[in-house]
């Protein structure tokens, strides 16, 4: 038995656990039963997410592999593109398990504030400056983890000053 399907959403808005997703578009295609595959890319599109930090106009292409029987589903990226901070990130390759909530990316950054990145924490300081990086982020049981990124003052540099 072979079954393909086409599934869209059009702006959806919904919270999961602690993240608000809003104006959600999705264009995918399933082919086969019990083990599902995505025979062109999907496309995700998000106007914002709320993770601690808004990232917005969220835009992904993705395969999708899907098991019934194992109950395995994984998503393999092939672009993710999102703004924050002032700046924005991709990557060009990034995977994630919706069922374990587990996954990980490489992400390059691009002109990112650097006010808006202490802001995150302290609003006790005064800066400027642009930044660029690279940064990987995993994702274990639902749990953003980022160690080791790097991140460049572009030039010609800035300052931060404590008030």
């Amino acid at each position: 038995l072979k079954v393909e399907s086409r599934y869209e959403l059009h702006n959806v808005d919904f919270t999961y656990n602690d993240y608000q997703l809003s104006g959600i578009n999705l264009q995918l295609a399933l082919y086969g039963w019990p083990h599902m595959v995505s025979p062109t890319d999907a496309r995700l599109q998000i106007s914002q997410v709320d993770v601690g930090l808004p990232l917005t106009d969220i835009d992904a292409h993705f395969a999708i592999d899907m098991d019934m029987d194992s109950g395995s589903t994984m998503l393999t990226g092939q672009t993710l593109s999102f703004d924050l901070l002032g700046g924005n990130a991709s990557s060009s390759q990034w995977r994630f398990d919706p069922v374990t909530e587990t996954g990980l990316a490489q992400l390059a950054l691009h002109d990112l504030s650097l006010q808006q990145i202490l802001a995150l924490e302290r609003d006790d300081f005064d800066s400027s400056g642009r930044l660029t990086g690279s940064v990987p982020v995993h994702i274990q049981d639902g749990i953003i983890n980022i160690q080791q990124g790097q991140l460049n003052a572009i030039a010609p540099g800035g300052y931060i000053r404590y008030r």
